[in-house]
């Protein structure tokens, strides 16, 4: 009874086998021995088709049904990273890359591709995918953090992918590409640089030391240069320069760099204008005024200049700097200490020269003018304050101009 149950079994297996192989039935009644059908199984597994092999160093990537498919693909990879308005671009493969006429027994029929799997497989060295789909409001840095993956990486993984013009439904691959093939191409550019200008001195006794004053602006000079661009799968890998020609010649910078010893960096008691007199207009005095942003009558603790943003300022007087920074409607400020309890503080700044515990002269440049802060316009807050106490500049200089 046991042999009965067990030999059908075999006998249905084999038949299965043996049609799937040869293509003939054999009926219940017909059927050989089973070691016979094992033969004859493994003999009809082991016939040989013609295939096209693309092949790598001499090992075989993948096969196809025709010669014009694996050409087909070579061409297309190729033709990848050829830009559209490149006139002179060679293209070749690093690895010895051929197709080859090559049987393959039925049983190896899962190393045969279509010509899209394979060129797949080759571009990304693996038959793993991984997807994801664009959903509203994503763009590629969002997917990218997402997945932890750095931009540069999921660039690679999709080359013909724009990333400034993603589509919702857009499959982006989240598999980083390791490519079985090196197009490397070579193409001769034609383009230019800049010259950098060379810097002269001049010393003048008219700037004080660590002062430098600019006489003859310089300018860049123009190189032409030809190069022949070496790019491995679009990227470029290194470039020979074939040529350089000077097209205008650099100009020399001309810097007047100050000798004269500059006045103590303490206080003297005494101020001079923190601003060029000849770009400043008073649009706000000291005391009482009707606030142009706040819409109510307030205190106005300095004086407002206007001048264009990106104007000088310099110390009033010298000191030690005691505050550097952003302060509520001040914007960006500076404040200095001049000793005997006096104080000056430069506010709505775009740009600060000097830090916390730096120590000044009168009329070292600290600032440039802005417009930060609570203001309507480009210009200069500047106060006095004695033992902290907001008091009229104008008790210090006159600012009639």
């Amino acid at each position: 009874m046991t042999k009965i149950a067990l030999r059908p079994k075999i006998v249905l297996t084999a038949c299965a086998l043996t049609l799937m192989a040869s293509g003939t039935l054999a009926f219940a009644n017909e059927v050989p021995e089973v070691n016979y059908l094992v033969e004859n199984i493994g003999r009809d597994m082991n016939v040989n088709i013609s295939k096209y092999g693309i092949f790598v160093d001499g090992k075989p990537v993948g096969y196809l049904d025709s010669e014009s498919e694996a050409e087909s693909i070579l061409d297309t990879l190729k033709m990848m990273y050829i830009d559209e308005d490149s006139t002179d671009y060679e293209v070749t493969f690093k690895e010895e890359v051929t197709v080859i006429k090559d049987s393959l027994r039925i049983m190896d029929q899962d190393r045969v591709f279509t010509r899209e799997e394979l060129l797949d497989y080759i571009i990304r060295g693996t038959t793993e995918r991984r997807i994801h789909k664009v959903e509203k409001g994503e763009n590629f840095w969002f997917i990218a953090e997402r997945y932890g993956i750095p931009v540069d990486n999921l660039l690679k993984a999709n080359p013909l992918v724009v990333p400034e013009r993603l589509q919702i439904g857009q499959e982006i691959s989240l598999i980083v590409p390791k490519p079985l093939i090196t197009v490397v191409g070579m193409e001769e550019k034609i383009y230019s640089e800049n010259i950098p200008y060379e810097i002269e001195y001049e010393d003048s006794a008219e700037y004080y030391k660590d002062d430098f004053r600019i006489k003859i602006s310089g300018a860049y000079g123009e190189m032409e240069i030809v190069a022949n661009v070496y790019k491995e799968n679009g990227i470029e890998s290194y470039r020979e320069i074939v040529s350089e020609t000077v097209v205008k010649e650099p100009k020399t910078r001309v810097v007047y760099r100050g000798t004269k010893d500059p006045p103590p960096r303490i206080g003297t008691g005494t101020f001079s204008y923190p601003f060029d007199t000849s770009r400043g207009r008073v649009t706000s005095t000291f005391g009482s005024r009707f606030h142009p942003i706040y819409r109510r009558t307030m205190m106005h603790t300095g004086i407002d200049i206007a001048m264009p943003t990106g104007s000088l300022i310099y110390a009033a007087d010298g000191g030690k700097v005691v505050d550097v920074g952003y302060s509520g409607g001040y914007g960006l400020m500076v404040k200095i200490d001049h000793g005997e309890n006096i104080e000056t503080l430069y506010a709505h700044l775009s740009d600060t020269y000097v830090s916390v515990g730096d120590k000044v002269f009168k009329g070292e440049k600290i600032a440039l003018s802005g417009n930060t802060g609570t203001s309507t316009g480009p210009h200069l807050h500047f106060e006095v304050r004695k033992l902290g106490t907001a008091i009229n500049p104008a008790n210090y200089l006159s600012f009639v101009f």
